[in-house]
């Protein structure tokens, strides 16, 4: 073979090599795509008919409400600050802040010397009045004449006592170093002693002319006057003493013994702590929902645990606080352990709507907001599906279905964010 011969040959040997490489390497990129393909369709497959794992509730009719918190503030339902009707310097404060009293029990007591005083003055008036009477009707006799006699220069020497101390405490009066009422307690002395003075001066004038009818019913008047008077003078007495209307804790004390207390103005509190109210506000948006006798739960924290107790709405405004433009409240609570205190607060809770018993109920966790709509899953035949639902009463828990739902629809209640129409699930 010359050497053109085996130059052909060993072209044609390059090139067959070649072309069966290349046909090696076609064959091989065939049999990896079709195993791609084979391998990528399974996993396909696999992944279309994957279960997703849900929970499922079937949907029962039940009867849930709508509740509104309201803050509130505990209030004693019987409470009151108490005053004098008469100045005086206090003598006694037997109590003290915080004590419980029973009903009658003396809170304050003022000196009473000068009342005691205007009382003997007063039962002095009704005995020459009395005497005076008695006079008349015996007649004109010496020894009476004498009597009458003596009880003029006694009702001329109180007379002048009297005037003299009046003047004293007028002075005293506009130097502002006494109060009024000792001031009119004066004058009310020195009045008293100018009646017993024309008193006694009529006695010795009728005891020695001799009494008419008339004079012996002026007599008569004047021993009636002088009862009244008395037992206005006793009545003072009383007013000197502040005590307990009602059994309860006293709250406020603002004054102290020695100083001096004024005519209404209030120097002693006292509540009752066996029944309280809970006060509180609402706006006009919900004071139409609300009526009186409705009972109403409400929550307080004490001694670092919430209590929830029972009452009834005892009050409800029907004007509105000019400042607040809201409505005030009233539920009253009885408070038998008297664990409630005044100034505490907590919450009302009002139910403003119930839902109807017969519609199924869902939690609220299980109502999807979606595009303005509200959805819901449920399990048919091992797949999810969408309904579209309509809610009404939502007590923050569970929510009412009104439309789009019926009881014993199997509800999906936990998984359903990952759900979409007609996925397979699998209940856990």
């Amino acid at each position: 073979m010359n050497k053109n011969d085996l130059k052909k040959n060993r072209v044609l040997n390059n090139s067959l090599f070649l072309t069966g490489s290349l046909l090696v390497l076609a064959a091989l990129s065939l049999l990896l795509t079709g195993c791609g393909k084979k391998e990528a369709g399974q996993a396909h497959a696999g992944a279309a008919e994957k279960a997703i794992s849900v929970k499922i509730q079937v949907a029962q009719g039940a009867r849930i409400a709508e509740v509104t918190r309201v803050p509130v503030t505990i209030q004693a339902a019987q409470q009151t600050n108490l005053s004098f009707e008469l100045g005086g310097t206090v003598k006694r404060v037997p109590v003290e802040l915080g004590d419980k009293v029973s009903k009658g029990e003396l809170l304050i007591q003022l000196d009473e010397v000068n009342i005691r005083n205007q009382i003997k003055q007063a039962e002095s008036a009704l005995q020459v009045a009395k005497a005076n009477l008695a006079n008349i009707k015996a007649g004109s006799r010496p020894e009476n004449i004498q009597i009458s006699e003596a009880q003029l220069k006694q009702a001329q020497a109180n007379l002048e006592l009297q005037a003299k101390n009046l003047e004293r405490m007028k002075k005293l009066y506009e130097e502002e170093l006494i109060s009024k009422q000792q001031y009119d307690s004066a004058v009310a002395a020195y009045n008293s002693a100018v009646a017993q003075a024309r008193v006694a001066e009529e006695s010795l004038s009728l005891a020695k002319q001799g009494a008419s009818k008339e004079t012996l019913e002026v007599a008569e008047a004047q021993v009636k006057q002088a009862a009244v008077a008395l037992e206005i003078a006793e009545s003072q007495l009383e007013k000197a003493r502040l005590t307990a209307p009602f059994s309860g804790y006293v709250t406020m004390i603002k004054i102290s013994e020695g100083e001096m207390a004024a005519p209404g103005v209030p120097v002693v509190g006292l509540a009752d702590l066996s029944k309280v109210n809970a006060v509180g506000y609402v706006g006009q948006s919900m004071v139409n929902a609300l009526s009186v006798g409705q009972t109403v739960s409400v929550s307080v924290r004490t001694n670092g645990e919430v209590e929830y107790i029972n009452g009834d709405l005892s009050v409800l405004s029907s004007m509105v606080d000019p400042q607040l433009r809201t409505y005030e409240f009233k539920i009253a609570l009885e408070n038998a352990s008297e664990k409630l205190k005044g100034g505490m607060v907590g919450e009302a809770f009002f139910v403003v709507r119930e839902s109807n018993p017969a519609n199924p109920v869902a939690p609220r966790e299980a109502v999807i907001e979606y595009s303005g709509e509200k959805i819901v899953y449920v399990v048919e035949d091992g797949r999810a599906r969408v309904k579209t639902v309509t809610t009404g009463v939502d007590d923050g828990k569970a929510v009412e279905i009104t439309s789009g739902i019926k009881p014993g629809d199997l509800i999906v209640v936990s998984g359903q964010h990952y759900l979409t129409d007609g996925v397979l699930v699998e209940v856990k």
